[in-house]
């Protein structure tokens, strides 16, 4: 099923194979989705209290959160999830 949350629901995964990733690559990324959109939904696990464990998409979880900090999307950004 195919819904959004607010970014602020979203948890980071703790079973990722990644341990590292390329910070221009997740910034390049952030760019993307700031001119396009996030165009790949993220697959999450639903923790409970309205919190979900990304499973899928971790790349672009982390290029939200940049995003975030840069002050150009808030914690109330609908991102697209697929449970």
């Amino acid at each position: 099923m195919v819904t959004s949350v607010p970014l602020s629901a979203l948890v980071a995964s703790k079973g990722n194979p990644r341990r590292s990733y390329d910070k221009k690559s997740i910034e390049s990324l952030a760019q993307s989705i700031k001119k396009d959109g996030l165009i790949h939904n993220l697959t999450v696990k639903p923790l409970g209290g309205g919190k979900y464990r990304v499973i899928a998409g971790q790349r672009r979880y982390l290029a939200l959160q940049y995003l975030n900090r840069k002050g150009e999307i808030e914690r109330s950004y609908k991102v697209p999830i697929q449970t």
